[in-house]
């Protein structure tokens, strides 16, 4: 899971994690993006490594099967 902001993601994480994790799933990784890493200035980690990250630690073989729903995180 992830996130984008503007000025800082404060518990937008955590809400969301809660959020998914109360009906059923499982969360295998999570990060936010700010306006530096979306503007291509990431450092060692930013989108796309995150990216390839998460197709490294999951496959559609190894994740279980949960139902997909929307969930709304109440702020």
């Amino acid at each position: 899971m992830f996130c984008t902001f503007a000025v800082a993601p404060k518990g937008a994480l955590l809400a969301m994690r809660q959020a998914v994790e109360a009906k059923g799933a499982v969360v295998v990784a999570q990060a936010a993006f700010g306006p530096r890493e979306l503007r291509g200035k990431t450092g060692a980690f930013g989108p796309a490594a995150f990216g390839r990250e998460l197709a490294l630690r999951t496959s559609i073989e190894a994740t279980p099967s949960v139902p997909v729903e929307q969930v709304t995180v109440p702020w």
